[in-house]
């Protein structure tokens, strides 16, 4: 595999992928700190004689305890990181629609003999119907016709980016 410099959207990605790594064997923990939780409380319900309820008691606790602390560790693993790729993906796409913007307007001269060569053949179009052309140019009526300009911009476009993406 050839040695390329990852892209920022690259390193945005592979941060994705990491945070679904990282929150899955969080949960993973969690799931078998529920199993344990259970076997303990059932432990604490079975178990005969003061010490050994004592015991299980206090074995609950402390496995409640891991549990709840699993439990905050995914909850803020998760929030700090959605809300730090999510700016890193508000700073992308803003980069991208001003990328956008900036090759839009280099595009404005094509766009604008793009127009001229519309209205031209609409002009064609309009003379063609005219009396002095009736029969003649019949084979060409409805058939001088060009598309909208492919890159128009028609008001401002949709932003890349949701407005309450970042309100967590």
């Amino acid at each position: 595999m050839p040695l390329t410099r990852r892209t920022r959207i690259d390193r945005i990605e592979l941060r994705i992928q990491h945070l679904d790594q990282r929150a899955s064997q969080l949960l993973e923990r969690e799931r078998a700190a529920v199993d344990q939780v259970e076997a303990a409380d059932r432990a604490t319900a079975t178990s005969a004689g003061r010490i050994q309820a004592m015991r299980a008691r206090r074995r609950l606790r402390r496995r409640r305890t891991r549990l709840e602390r699993l439990r905050n560790q995914r909850r803020e693993l998760i929030h700090e990181q959605l809300r730090s790729i999510m700016f890193a993906l508000q700073r992308e796409s803003q980069q991208a629609r001003d990328e956008l913007d900036r090759e839009l307007e280099r595009l404005v001269p094509v766009q604008e003999h793009w127009e001229r060569v519309r209205e031209a053949f609409e002009d064609l179009e309009e003379t063609i119907g005219r009396p002095a052309f009736a029969s003649l140019a019949d084979q060409w009526r409805g058939q001088l016709e060009i598309p909208e300009f492919p890159l128009a911009e028609r008001g401002a476009y949709v932003k890349p980016f949701p407005e309450h993406a970042l309100l967590f």
